[in-house]
């Protein structure tokens, strides 16, 4: 009797549960803070043009879409405790690319002419690359200011369970790669120099939490109905603030960036170069 009970008590539950809504999700959305005051600021105006060329910004990983077909990571992830840890590694870099890559490039742009103007040149731009500096253009500029940001955003798993139909990951999203400016003549395209900032440097790492309804429960009769049971009954909601620690690291790379930026423009070493500019222009064969 008590063996029919159960087997009624499961199976009403597994009934219920198949019709149940998915577990309300509770999002911690991040605020962007793109700002920077310069602070290396030139009290004497300069008559040199600064072309502004907008941030080439690229992802130095390999496809997503790959790595979670390869058999290796999958084996990896499997041995951790879930095959979704890739899917999940997906969720920071097509937030960024989808939300953040473009405000991060448009405020990089007004940082770059913030700290030009402010260090007393003349400036010109946005260009959407180097190549839309028309002739004209280039035999006017000084020097063409291009950077190239190379940005790696990975998160690193700390910890993974799943209990009840829930699965709780928590780990920290990381920023690292490179960013390099280069100063350019536009005519010659000879480059006067080079700064390059590691990003790995910075140290830009926030935690996160994400929890989710366990795609693969257990296929026993009590794992089925804990996990049933926990759906229908359960109140707290799942938590998911990968969003706000993906903003959170991007704040602080834009902060320590800029702050490195700034350092490393220098209005004297830029003028330094005004004859061998002028050189290389008149040189050039029109």
């Amino acid at each position: 009797m008590l063996k029919k009970f159960s087997v009624s008590v499961i199976s009403a539950a597994l009934i219920l549960g198949t019709g149940c809504a998915p577990m309300p999700v509770q999002k911690d959305v991040g605020q962007i803070n793109f700002n920077y005051d310069v602070k290396n600021k030139a009290v004497i105006k300069k008559d040199e043009v600064i072309a502004i060329v907008s941030p080439s910004i690229s992802d130095q990983r390999r496809d997503v879409n790959r790595e979670s077909n390869s058999a290796a990571n999958n084996f990896i992830s499997a041995l951790q405790g879930s095959k979704a840890s890739i899917r999940n590694n997906a969720i920071f870099r097509d937030n960024f690319r989808s939300n953040y890559a473009g405000r991060l490039r448009n405020a990089l742009e007004n940082t770059f002419y913030s700290i030009y103007s402010e260090k007393g040149f003349k400036t010109q731009g946005p260009f959407e690359s180097f190549d839309d500096i028309t002739y004209t253009d280039k035999k006017n500029i000084y020097l063409a200011s291009v950077p190239n940001l190379q940005l790696n955003i990975d998160k690193k798993m700390i910890s993974h369970k799943c209990s009840a139909g829930v699965c709780t990951e928590k780990g920290e999203v990381q920023i690292s790669g490179e960013f390099t400016i280069k100063m350019i003549e536009p005519l010659t395209q000879q480059t006067f120099f080079t700064k390059r900032i590691n990003l790995s440097d910075l140290s830009i790492s926030n935690s996160y939490e994400l929890s989710y309804e366990d795609p693969t429960p257990g296929q026993n009769s009590v794992d089925l109905l804990a996990s049933t049971l926990n759906k229908v009954s359960n109140k707290d909601p799942l938590i998911d603030n990968t969003d706000k620690a993906l903003v959170d690291a991007l704040n602080e790379f834009y902060s320590k960036a800029a702050s490195k930026i700034d350092t490393y423009i220098s209005a004297e070493e830029l003028i330094s170069f005004r004859n061998d500019v002028k050189d290389v222009k008149q040189n050039k064969r029109f």
